[in-house]
Protein backbone atom coordinates (compact mmCIF):
# COMPACT_ATOMS: atom_id res chain seq x y z
CA UNK A 1 0.00 0.00 0.00
CA UNK A 2 2.72 2.46 0.42
CA UNK A 3 4.53 1.71 -2.53
CA UNK A 4 1.60 1.82 -4.39
CA UNK A 5 0.76 5.38 -2.74
CA UNK A 6 4.13 6.56 -3.22
CA UNK A 7 4.11 6.07 -6.93
CA UNK A 8 0.57 7.22 -7.31
CA UNK A 9 2.13 10.56 -5.37
CA UNK A 10 5.56 10.31 -7.92
CA UNK A 11 3.23 10.14 -10.95
CA UNK A 12 1.06 12.94 -9.77
CA UNK A 13 4.15 15.51 -9.52
CA UNK A 14 5.37 14.42 -13.15
CA UNK A 15 1.61 15.30 -14.46
CA UNK A 16 1.40 11.29 -15.60
CA UNK A 17 -1.92 8.76 -15.55
CA UNK A 18 -2.85 5.40 -16.11
CA UNK A 19 -5.47 6.54 -18.58
CA UNK A 20 -8.26 5.64 -16.22
CA UNK A 21 -8.51 9.12 -14.68
CA UNK A 22 -9.53 10.45 -18.26
CA UNK A 23 -11.71 7.38 -19.17
CA UNK A 24 -14.76 9.21 -19.18
CA UNK A 25 -12.92 12.05 -21.28
CA UNK A 26 -11.29 9.77 -24.07
CA UNK A 27 -14.96 8.07 -23.90
CA UNK A 28 -16.33 11.82 -25.34
CA UNK A 29 -13.15 11.91 -27.57
CA UNK A 30 -13.91 8.34 -29.52
CA UNK A 31 -17.49 9.68 -30.04
CA UNK A 32 -16.78 12.85 -31.05
CA UNK A 33 -14.31 11.86 -33.88
CA UNK A 34 -16.45 9.10 -34.97
CA UNK A 35 -18.59 11.81 -35.98
CA UNK A 36 -16.37 14.17 -37.14
CA UNK A 37 -15.05 11.49 -39.33
CA UNK A 38 -18.43 10.87 -40.87
CA UNK A 39 -18.95 14.40 -41.61
CA UNK A 40 -15.77 14.45 -43.67
CA UNK A 41 -16.67 11.33 -45.69
CA UNK A 42 -19.85 13.50 -46.24
CA UNK A 43 -18.37 16.17 -47.67
CA UNK A 44 -16.09 13.80 -49.58
CA UNK A 45 -18.80 11.83 -50.84
CA UNK A 46 -20.61 15.08 -51.50
CA UNK A 47 -18.28 16.28 -54.09
CA UNK A 48 -17.06 13.01 -55.21
CA UNK A 49 -13.55 13.55 -54.76
CA UNK A 50 -12.25 10.34 -55.37
CA UNK A 51 -13.39 11.33 -59.31
CA UNK A 52 -13.10 15.13 -58.90
CA UNK A 53 -9.78 15.60 -56.73
CA UNK A 54 -8.54 18.59 -57.28
CA UNK A 55 -11.21 20.08 -54.30
CA UNK A 56 -8.12 18.98 -52.42
CA UNK A 57 -6.51 21.94 -53.63
CA UNK A 58 -9.04 24.63 -52.11
CA UNK A 59 -7.00 24.59 -49.09
CA UNK A 60 -3.25 25.79 -48.20
CA UNK A 61 -1.66 26.47 -44.98
CA UNK A 62 2.17 26.28 -43.36
CA UNK A 63 2.34 23.76 -41.15
CA UNK A 64 2.89 26.51 -37.84
CA UNK A 65 -0.49 27.37 -38.99
CA UNK A 66 -2.41 24.12 -39.33
CA UNK A 67 -0.56 23.43 -35.36
CA UNK A 68 -1.92 26.89 -33.81
CA UNK A 69 -5.29 25.49 -35.17
CA UNK A 70 -4.62 22.52 -33.77
CA UNK A 71 -3.72 23.63 -30.36
CA UNK A 72 -6.21 26.18 -30.11
CA UNK A 73 -8.91 23.39 -30.50
CA UNK A 74 -7.01 21.66 -28.24
CA UNK A 75 -7.39 23.58 -25.84
CA UNK A 76 -11.11 24.92 -26.13
CA UNK A 77 -11.89 21.37 -25.68
CA UNK A 78 -10.21 20.53 -22.62
CA UNK A 79 -11.61 23.80 -21.21
CA UNK A 80 -14.98 23.02 -22.19
CA UNK A 81 -14.54 19.15 -20.22
CA UNK A 82 -12.95 20.98 -17.02
CA UNK A 83 -15.47 23.00 -16.89
CA UNK A 84 -18.29 21.11 -16.52
CA UNK A 85 -19.84 23.39 -19.14
CA UNK A 86 -19.95 24.23 -22.89
CA UNK A 87 -17.61 26.87 -24.53
CA UNK A 88 -18.04 28.76 -27.71
CA UNK A 89 -16.27 28.75 -30.88
CA UNK A 90 -16.83 31.33 -32.96
CA UNK A 91 -15.90 32.07 -36.51
CA UNK A 92 -16.48 35.74 -38.01
CA UNK A 93 -16.52 35.32 -41.81
CA UNK A 94 -15.92 39.10 -42.83
CA UNK A 95 -16.01 40.10 -46.63
CA UNK A 96 -18.48 41.91 -49.79
CA UNK A 97 -21.13 40.80 -51.19
CA UNK A 98 -19.60 37.30 -52.28
CA UNK A 99 -19.55 36.40 -48.42
CA UNK A 100 -23.02 38.51 -47.12
CA UNK A 101 -24.98 35.98 -49.94
CA UNK A 102 -25.99 38.64 -52.57
CA UNK A 103 -27.95 36.89 -54.96
CA UNK A 104 -28.26 34.14 -52.91
CA UNK A 105 -30.67 33.81 -49.48
CA UNK A 106 -28.88 34.25 -46.68
CA UNK A 107 -29.00 31.74 -45.03
CA UNK A 108 -27.51 29.83 -48.10
CA UNK A 109 -24.72 31.62 -47.61
CA UNK A 110 -21.29 30.32 -47.02
CA UNK A 111 -20.85 31.04 -43.39
CA UNK A 112 -24.36 29.89 -42.28
CA UNK A 113 -23.85 26.57 -44.89
CA UNK A 114 -20.48 25.76 -43.32
CA UNK A 115 -21.69 26.37 -39.96
CA UNK A 116 -24.05 23.83 -40.63
CA UNK A 117 -22.02 21.00 -41.76
CA UNK A 118 -19.31 21.48 -38.83
CA UNK A 119 -22.01 21.65 -35.89
CA UNK A 120 -22.18 17.75 -34.65
CA UNK A 121 -18.57 17.63 -34.27
CA UNK A 122 -18.32 20.59 -32.17
CA UNK A 123 -21.04 20.08 -30.43
CA UNK A 124 -20.36 16.33 -29.56
CA UNK A 125 -17.29 18.60 -27.89
CA UNK A 126 -18.98 20.97 -25.70
CA UNK A 127 -18.61 23.72 -27.93
CA UNK A 128 -21.27 25.76 -29.16
CA UNK A 129 -19.99 27.06 -32.59
CA UNK A 130 -21.23 30.14 -33.99
CA UNK A 131 -20.72 30.77 -37.22
CA UNK A 132 -21.49 34.32 -38.47
CA UNK A 133 -21.83 36.47 -41.51
CA UNK A 134 -21.05 39.70 -40.86
CA UNK A 135 -19.57 40.61 -44.38
CA UNK A 136 -21.04 43.65 -45.82
CA UNK A 137 -21.66 44.44 -49.93
CA UNK A 138 -20.03 47.09 -51.93
CA UNK A 139 -17.51 47.49 -49.09
CA UNK A 140 -14.45 48.90 -50.14
CA UNK A 141 -11.35 47.71 -47.58
CA UNK A 142 -10.97 51.03 -46.23
CA UNK A 143 -11.89 51.67 -43.62
CA UNK A 144 -13.56 47.72 -43.39
CA UNK A 145 -10.18 46.06 -43.11
CA UNK A 146 -8.27 48.36 -40.15
CA UNK A 147 -11.82 47.69 -37.79
CA UNK A 148 -11.29 44.35 -38.19
CA UNK A 149 -12.51 43.96 -34.34
CA UNK A 150 -16.02 45.70 -33.81
CA UNK A 151 -17.02 43.16 -36.80
CA UNK A 152 -15.48 39.88 -35.71
CA UNK A 153 -16.58 40.18 -32.24
CA UNK A 154 -14.14 40.44 -29.14
CA UNK A 155 -14.34 36.69 -28.75
CA UNK A 156 -13.51 35.38 -32.63
CA UNK A 157 -11.16 32.38 -33.06
CA UNK A 158 -11.07 32.57 -36.64
CA UNK A 159 -11.58 35.90 -38.96
CA UNK A 160 -12.19 35.64 -42.33
CA UNK A 161 -11.19 37.77 -45.17
CA UNK A 162 -12.83 37.91 -48.63
CA UNK A 163 -12.37 41.37 -50.66
CA UNK A 164 -9.95 40.45 -53.62
CA UNK A 165 -12.24 42.41 -55.57
CA UNK A 166 -11.46 45.59 -53.84
CA UNK A 167 -8.20 45.51 -53.25
CA UNK A 168 -6.26 42.30 -53.52
CA UNK A 169 -2.40 42.84 -52.91
CA UNK A 170 -3.13 46.09 -50.84
CA UNK A 171 -0.82 46.98 -47.78
CA UNK A 172 -4.50 47.17 -46.47
CA UNK A 173 -4.29 43.15 -46.27
CA UNK A 174 -0.87 43.63 -43.93
CA UNK A 175 -3.34 45.75 -41.65
CA UNK A 176 -6.47 43.26 -41.42
CA UNK A 177 -3.98 41.01 -40.20
CA UNK A 178 -2.32 43.32 -37.78
CA UNK A 179 -5.39 44.50 -36.41
CA UNK A 180 -6.91 41.11 -36.36
CA UNK A 181 -4.16 39.85 -34.06
CA UNK A 182 -4.86 42.93 -31.19
CA UNK A 183 -8.04 41.49 -30.41
CA UNK A 184 -7.48 39.47 -27.37
CA UNK A 185 -9.03 36.14 -27.74
CA UNK A 186 -6.10 35.56 -30.67
CA UNK A 187 -7.72 34.68 -33.97
CA UNK A 188 -6.61 32.80 -36.89
CA UNK A 189 -6.38 34.64 -39.95
CA UNK A 190 -8.51 33.37 -42.91
CA UNK A 191 -7.83 34.68 -46.25
CA UNK A 192 -10.32 33.33 -49.05
CA UNK A 193 -10.46 33.96 -52.47
CA UNK A 194 -13.57 35.99 -53.65
CA UNK A 195 -14.09 34.59 -57.21
CA UNK A 196 -15.60 31.11 -57.70
CA UNK A 197 -14.89 29.59 -60.84
CA UNK A 198 -18.10 28.85 -63.10
CA UNK A 199 -18.72 28.96 -66.57
CA UNK A 200 -21.10 29.13 -69.00
CA UNK A 201 -23.83 26.36 -70.13
CA UNK A 202 -22.40 25.55 -73.55
CA UNK A 203 -18.54 25.49 -72.52
CA UNK A 204 -18.60 22.06 -70.79
CA UNK A 205 -15.74 19.40 -70.23
CA UNK A 206 -16.55 15.93 -72.31
CA UNK A 207 -16.77 13.50 -69.66
CA UNK A 208 -16.10 11.04 -68.40
CA UNK A 209 -13.29 12.92 -66.73
CA UNK A 210 -9.52 10.83 -66.72
CA UNK A 211 -7.25 11.52 -63.15
CA UNK A 212 -4.05 13.48 -64.23
CA UNK A 213 -0.86 12.45 -62.79
CA UNK A 214 -1.40 15.58 -60.37
CA UNK A 215 -4.76 14.31 -59.11
CA UNK A 216 -4.03 10.78 -58.62
CA UNK A 217 -0.85 12.35 -56.39
CA UNK A 218 -3.52 14.43 -54.29
CA UNK A 219 -5.49 11.38 -53.74
CA UNK A 220 -2.43 9.34 -52.53
CA UNK A 221 -0.87 12.13 -50.20
CA UNK A 222 -1.69 12.62 -46.75
CA UNK A 223 -4.03 15.42 -46.18
CA UNK A 224 -1.54 17.23 -44.17
CA UNK A 225 1.13 17.28 -46.87
CA UNK A 226 -1.52 18.17 -49.48
CA UNK A 227 -2.30 21.20 -47.04
CA UNK A 228 0.57 22.53 -46.24
CA UNK A 229 3.21 21.39 -49.30
CA UNK A 230 1.34 20.27 -52.36
CA UNK A 231 -1.14 22.96 -52.66
CA UNK A 232 1.75 25.57 -52.55
CA UNK A 233 1.45 26.05 -56.34
CA UNK A 234 -2.19 27.67 -55.70
CA UNK A 235 -0.87 30.05 -52.72
CA UNK A 236 2.08 31.71 -54.25
CA UNK A 237 -1.02 31.82 -57.56
CA UNK A 238 -3.46 33.17 -55.66
CA UNK A 239 -1.85 35.25 -52.99
CA UNK A 240 1.38 36.87 -53.80
CA UNK A 241 1.01 39.70 -51.42
CA UNK A 242 0.06 37.33 -48.19
CA UNK A 243 2.93 35.19 -49.00
CA UNK A 244 5.45 38.32 -48.75
CA UNK A 245 4.68 39.00 -45.12
CA UNK A 246 3.04 36.40 -43.76
CA UNK A 247 6.48 34.75 -42.36
CA UNK A 248 6.26 38.23 -40.14
CA UNK A 249 3.07 37.16 -38.53
CA UNK A 250 3.36 33.13 -37.53
CA UNK A 251 0.86 33.63 -34.52
CA UNK A 252 -1.90 34.96 -37.09
CA UNK A 253 -1.54 31.45 -38.12
CA UNK A 254 -2.43 32.54 -41.69
CA UNK A 255 -4.91 30.48 -44.07
CA UNK A 256 -5.69 31.07 -47.63
CA UNK A 257 -8.39 29.51 -49.55
CA UNK A 258 -8.94 29.00 -53.04
CA UNK A 259 -12.17 28.76 -55.18
CA UNK A 260 -11.33 28.08 -58.87
CA UNK A 261 -9.37 24.34 -59.84
CA UNK A 262 -12.82 22.77 -59.96
CA UNK A 263 -13.95 24.73 -63.53
CA UNK A 264 -11.35 21.78 -64.47
CA UNK A 265 -14.48 20.24 -64.20
CA UNK A 266 -17.41 22.16 -65.84
CA UNK A 267 -20.51 20.16 -65.99
CA UNK A 268 -18.94 16.93 -64.78
CA UNK A 269 -20.06 14.86 -61.34
CA UNK A 270 -21.42 17.69 -59.04
CA UNK A 271 -20.14 20.37 -60.91
CA UNK A 272 -23.72 20.78 -62.43
CA UNK A 273 -23.95 22.30 -66.06
CA UNK A 274 -26.69 25.04 -64.48
CA UNK A 275 -23.62 25.97 -61.83
CA UNK A 276 -24.53 29.65 -62.32
CA UNK A 277 -28.21 29.64 -62.03
CA UNK A 278 -29.60 32.80 -60.41
CA UNK A 279 -26.17 34.36 -59.70
CA UNK A 280 -24.45 37.33 -61.15
CA UNK A 281 -21.10 36.55 -62.52
CA UNK A 282 -19.15 37.89 -59.41
CA UNK A 283 -21.48 36.43 -56.84
CA UNK A 284 -21.79 32.92 -56.23
CA UNK A 285 -24.73 30.61 -56.87
CA UNK A 286 -26.05 28.35 -54.38
CA UNK A 287 -24.37 25.68 -54.98
CA UNK A 288 -21.29 27.89 -55.32
CA UNK A 289 -21.98 28.46 -51.73
CA UNK A 290 -21.93 25.34 -50.93
CA UNK A 291 -18.78 24.46 -52.40
CA UNK A 292 -17.17 27.57 -50.83
CA UNK A 293 -18.67 26.24 -47.27
CA UNK A 294 -17.18 22.09 -47.93
CA UNK A 295 -13.69 23.75 -48.49
CA UNK A 296 -14.05 25.95 -45.40
CA UNK A 297 -15.65 22.76 -43.19
CA UNK A 298 -13.74 19.81 -44.86
CA UNK A 299 -10.43 21.28 -43.89
CA UNK A 300 -11.49 22.61 -40.83
CA UNK A 301 -12.76 18.99 -39.77
CA UNK A 302 -9.42 17.54 -40.68
CA UNK A 303 -7.21 19.60 -37.87
CA UNK A 304 -10.20 19.32 -35.65
CA UNK A 305 -9.74 15.36 -36.10
CA UNK A 306 -6.42 15.90 -35.65
CA UNK A 307 -6.84 17.92 -32.34
CA UNK A 308 -8.78 15.04 -31.22
CA UNK A 309 -6.79 12.26 -31.97
CA UNK A 310 -4.08 14.14 -30.24
CA UNK A 311 -6.13 14.59 -26.87
CA UNK A 312 -6.92 11.15 -27.11
CA UNK A 313 -3.69 9.66 -27.26
CA UNK A 314 -2.29 12.23 -24.77
CA UNK A 315 -5.18 11.57 -22.70
CA UNK A 316 -3.69 7.99 -21.98
CA UNK A 317 -0.84 9.48 -19.97
CA UNK A 318 -1.25 12.36 -18.56
CA UNK A 319 -3.77 14.56 -16.47
CA UNK A 320 -6.00 16.13 -19.02
CA UNK A 321 -4.30 19.92 -16.61
CA UNK A 322 -1.28 19.41 -17.98
CA UNK A 323 -1.79 19.08 -21.22
CA UNK A 324 -3.64 22.28 -21.28
CA UNK A 325 -0.58 23.67 -19.83
CA UNK A 326 1.26 22.71 -22.66
CA UNK A 327 -1.40 23.98 -25.10
CA UNK A 328 -1.32 27.05 -24.11
CA UNK A 329 2.45 27.02 -23.88
CA UNK A 330 2.75 25.95 -27.35
CA UNK A 331 0.18 28.64 -28.47
CA UNK A 332 2.61 31.18 -26.90
CA UNK A 333 5.83 30.37 -28.94
CA UNK A 334 3.95 30.98 -31.55
CA UNK A 335 2.64 34.56 -31.06
CA UNK A 336 5.77 36.59 -30.26
CA UNK A 337 5.76 40.41 -29.67
CA UNK A 338 4.37 42.22 -33.31
CA UNK A 339 7.18 43.34 -35.36
CA UNK A 340 7.18 46.32 -37.49
CA UNK A 341 4.71 46.54 -39.89
CA UNK A 342 6.04 45.76 -43.87
CA UNK A 343 4.02 48.66 -45.38
CA UNK A 344 3.62 51.99 -44.18
CA UNK A 345 -0.05 53.51 -43.17
CA UNK A 346 -1.03 56.09 -41.04
CA UNK A 347 -2.77 53.80 -38.38
CA UNK A 348 -1.79 52.48 -35.41
CA UNK A 349 -2.34 49.13 -33.76
CA UNK A 350 -5.68 48.41 -32.30
CA UNK A 351 -7.68 51.36 -33.75
CA UNK A 352 -10.97 52.50 -32.12
CA UNK A 353 -13.39 52.42 -35.16
CA UNK A 354 -17.26 53.83 -34.10
CA UNK A 355 -20.11 52.93 -37.45
CA UNK A 356 -23.11 51.97 -37.36
CA UNK A 357 -22.82 49.61 -40.22
CA UNK A 358 -24.94 46.61 -39.66
CA UNK A 359 -23.74 43.42 -39.03
CA UNK A 360 -21.44 44.23 -36.08
CA UNK A 361 -20.29 41.89 -32.99
CA UNK A 362 -19.25 44.95 -30.76
CA UNK A 363 -22.61 47.18 -30.37
CA UNK A 364 -21.02 49.58 -28.25
CA UNK A 365 -18.82 50.93 -31.23
CA UNK A 366 -21.93 53.41 -32.36
CA UNK A 367 -21.24 55.88 -34.62
CA UNK A 368 -24.37 57.40 -33.39
CA UNK A 369 -23.29 57.08 -29.76
CA UNK A 370 -20.39 59.44 -30.49
CA UNK A 371 -22.30 62.38 -31.05
CA UNK A 372 -23.10 65.00 -28.88
CA UNK A 373 -24.30 67.32 -30.98
CA UNK A 374 -26.56 68.14 -34.02
CA UNK A 375 -28.79 65.23 -34.58
CA UNK A 376 -31.98 65.17 -35.32
CA UNK A 377 -34.32 63.95 -32.56
CA UNK A 378 -37.41 63.33 -35.71
CA UNK A 379 -37.04 62.92 -39.36
CA UNK A 380 -38.67 66.50 -39.75
CA UNK A 381 -36.74 67.95 -37.38
CA UNK A 382 -33.80 70.35 -38.39
CA UNK A 383 -30.35 68.88 -37.98
CA UNK A 384 -28.24 65.55 -39.21
CA UNK A 385 -30.17 62.80 -39.72
CA UNK A 386 -29.77 58.99 -39.37
CA UNK A 387 -30.67 56.80 -42.65
CA UNK A 388 -29.76 53.45 -43.90
CA UNK A 389 -27.96 54.79 -47.42
CA UNK A 390 -29.43 52.21 -49.86
CA UNK A 391 -32.80 53.77 -48.68
CA UNK A 392 -31.18 57.17 -50.34
CA UNK A 393 -30.50 55.15 -53.80
CA UNK A 394 -34.18 53.35 -53.92
CA UNK A 395 -36.05 52.06 -51.17
CA UNK A 396 -36.62 48.60 -52.64
CA UNK A 397 -32.94 48.24 -52.59
CA UNK A 398 -33.99 48.04 -49.00
CA UNK A 399 -37.40 45.66 -49.19
CA UNK A 400 -35.55 43.31 -51.48
CA UNK A 401 -32.50 42.81 -49.15
CA UNK A 402 -35.01 42.35 -46.21
CA UNK A 403 -37.31 39.70 -48.38
CA UNK A 404 -33.19 37.65 -48.37
CA UNK A 405 -32.76 37.72 -45.08
CA UNK A 406 -29.40 40.13 -45.81
CA UNK A 407 -28.25 41.56 -42.28
CA UNK A 408 -26.06 44.27 -44.43
CA UNK A 409 -27.09 48.14 -44.29
CA UNK A 410 -24.91 50.97 -43.99
CA UNK A 411 -26.77 52.83 -41.51
CA UNK A 412 -24.84 56.64 -41.84
CA UNK A 413 -25.80 60.60 -40.92
CA UNK A 414 -26.06 63.02 -43.39
CA UNK A 415 -26.57 66.59 -43.62
CA UNK A 416 -25.14 69.91 -45.07
CA UNK A 417 -25.03 73.78 -43.96
CA UNK A 418 -28.88 74.10 -42.84
CA UNK A 419 -27.90 71.28 -40.96
CA UNK A 420 -25.60 73.22 -38.26
CA UNK A 421 -22.78 71.64 -36.34
CA UNK A 422 -22.12 68.25 -35.48
CA UNK A 423 -20.66 66.66 -32.70
CA UNK A 424 -18.59 63.96 -31.69
CA UNK A 425 -17.02 62.86 -28.74
CA UNK A 426 -13.29 61.95 -29.48
CA UNK A 427 -12.07 60.00 -26.57
CA UNK A 428 -7.59 59.59 -27.59
CA UNK A 429 -5.88 57.54 -24.80
CA UNK A 430 -2.44 58.15 -26.78
CA UNK A 431 -1.49 60.40 -29.36
CA UNK A 432 -2.72 59.36 -32.75
CA UNK A 433 -4.48 60.42 -36.15
CA UNK A 434 -8.14 60.58 -36.35
CA UNK A 435 -9.89 59.71 -39.77
CA UNK A 436 -13.78 60.42 -40.66
CA UNK A 437 -15.40 58.49 -43.78
CA UNK A 438 -18.46 58.22 -46.02
CA UNK A 439 -20.04 55.35 -47.52
CA UNK A 440 -18.83 54.27 -51.42
CA UNK A 441 -21.23 55.27 -53.51
CA UNK A 442 -22.99 52.42 -55.79
CA UNK A 443 -20.63 51.46 -58.52
CA UNK A 444 -18.84 54.97 -57.59
CA UNK A 445 -21.27 57.44 -57.55
CA UNK A 446 -23.33 59.44 -54.42
CA UNK A 447 -26.94 59.95 -54.59
CA UNK A 448 -28.26 62.63 -56.34
CA UNK A 449 -27.56 66.16 -54.28
CA UNK A 450 -24.58 64.47 -52.67
CA UNK A 451 -21.01 64.98 -52.76
CA UNK A 452 -17.43 63.54 -51.00
CA UNK A 453 -16.38 64.69 -48.54
CA UNK A 454 -12.92 65.70 -50.14
CA UNK A 455 -15.17 67.59 -52.71
CA UNK A 456 -16.65 69.88 -50.13
CA UNK A 457 -15.14 69.44 -46.86
CA UNK A 458 -16.94 71.24 -44.20
CA UNK A 459 -14.82 73.51 -41.61
CA UNK A 460 -13.85 71.10 -38.97
CA UNK A 461 -12.63 72.24 -35.27
CA UNK A 462 -11.17 70.56 -32.69
CA UNK A 463 -12.33 71.10 -29.04
CA UNK A 464 -9.56 70.12 -26.73
CA UNK A 465 -9.45 68.60 -23.19
CA UNK A 466 -13.86 68.67 -22.55
CA UNK A 467 -14.43 67.91 -18.99
CA UNK A 468 -15.75 63.93 -19.72
CA UNK A 469 -19.36 64.79 -18.14
CA UNK A 470 -19.70 67.43 -20.84
CA UNK A 471 -18.08 65.75 -23.62
CA UNK A 472 -20.86 62.83 -23.01
CA UNK A 473 -23.71 64.27 -21.90
CA UNK A 474 -25.77 66.56 -23.57
CA UNK A 475 -24.42 69.89 -22.36
CA UNK A 476 -22.07 70.49 -25.01
CA UNK A 477 -22.42 72.99 -27.23
CA UNK A 478 -20.18 74.69 -29.75
CA UNK A 479 -18.07 77.52 -29.67
CA UNK A 480 -15.75 78.42 -32.04
CA UNK A 481 -13.49 80.76 -30.06
CA UNK A 482 -12.80 77.64 -27.82
CA UNK A 483 -12.41 75.54 -30.72
CA UNK A 484 -9.10 75.04 -33.06
CA UNK A 485 -9.86 74.64 -36.65
CA UNK A 486 -7.72 71.60 -38.17
CA UNK A 487 -7.57 70.63 -41.93
CA UNK A 488 -7.53 66.96 -43.94
CA UNK A 489 -5.84 65.47 -45.86
CA UNK A 490 -7.18 62.37 -48.84
CA UNK A 491 -5.06 60.06 -50.77
CA UNK A 492 -6.19 57.43 -53.13
CA UNK A 493 -4.93 54.85 -50.08
CA UNK A 494 -7.76 56.29 -47.94
CA UNK A 495 -10.37 55.54 -50.13
CA UNK A 496 -13.59 56.97 -48.74
CA UNK A 497 -11.81 58.24 -45.70
CA UNK A 498 -10.38 61.80 -45.12
CA UNK A 499 -7.79 62.13 -42.41
CA UNK A 500 -7.69 65.08 -40.16
CA UNK A 501 -4.58 67.43 -39.53
CA UNK A 502 -3.10 68.83 -36.86
CA UNK A 503 -4.14 72.74 -36.00
CA UNK A 504 -3.56 76.13 -37.27
CA UNK A 505 -1.09 76.06 -35.13
CA UNK A 506 0.55 72.70 -35.85
CA UNK A 507 -0.63 71.79 -39.43
CA UNK A 508 1.66 69.54 -40.07
CA UNK A 509 0.51 66.92 -37.47
CA UNK A 510 -1.45 64.14 -38.18
CA UNK A 511 -1.25 62.65 -34.40
CA UNK A 512 -3.49 64.27 -32.15
CA UNK A 513 -3.23 64.55 -28.50
CA UNK A 514 -4.39 61.80 -25.78
CA UNK A 515 -7.41 63.13 -23.71
CA UNK A 516 -10.96 63.85 -24.11
CA UNK A 517 -12.15 66.16 -27.14
CA UNK A 518 -15.27 66.91 -29.67
CA UNK A 519 -14.68 67.33 -32.91
CA UNK A 520 -17.11 69.60 -34.73
CA UNK A 521 -18.09 69.73 -38.24
CA UNK A 522 -19.90 72.60 -40.01
CA UNK A 523 -20.99 72.44 -43.64
CA UNK A 524 -20.03 75.21 -46.37
CA UNK A 525 -22.54 74.18 -48.92
CA UNK A 526 -26.14 72.85 -49.32
CA UNK A 527 -25.03 69.68 -51.01
CA UNK A 528 -25.32 66.75 -48.51
CA UNK A 529 -22.00 64.80 -46.89
CA UNK A 530 -22.30 61.88 -45.23
CA UNK A 531 -20.46 60.63 -42.37
CA UNK A 532 -20.40 56.64 -41.88
CA UNK A 533 -17.20 56.35 -39.83
CA UNK A 534 -15.32 57.63 -37.33
CA UNK A 535 -11.47 56.10 -36.50
CA UNK A 536 -9.40 57.17 -33.82
CA UNK A 537 -6.49 55.76 -32.13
Amino acid sequence: LIFATTIFFLLSLLHITDGLENEEFIAKMRKALKITNETIDSIYSEWKVAEYPLFLKSCFMHKSSWEIMKFKLMGRIVAAYESKGRKPFVVSFLGSSVTAGHDNLFNLSTPIVAGDMMRSSFHALDLDLDSRNVALGNNPCMPYDVCVKIFAGLDADIVHWEQNYFCDGSPLMEQFIRQSMYIPSRPIVVFSEANTGHWPEDQCKVGPHKLTATEQELLQTDIYKVTTDLNKDEFKRAWSFVGSVDKKYHGAGIQTFQHLKHTDYACLGPYIKTWMKGAASWHPSVIGHRLRAAHHAYFWLIVLRDAITELTKLAAHRVLDAIAKDVDKHLNHYYPRLPAPVHSFPFLDDMQCFTDYEPRSIRNSSLKNQIVQGLAKKESDPGWHVVIYENLVSKSLVQKSLKMGYHDFKHLVYGNSESGPLSFFVSLPRPGPVFICQTPGIWGSLPKGFKSLWETPPDMHFTFNVPFSTATGASFAFKPASAAKVSFKHTKELDICIQLMGTSNDSNSDHFPPGHHVLTLLPKETTNIIIAWLMTA
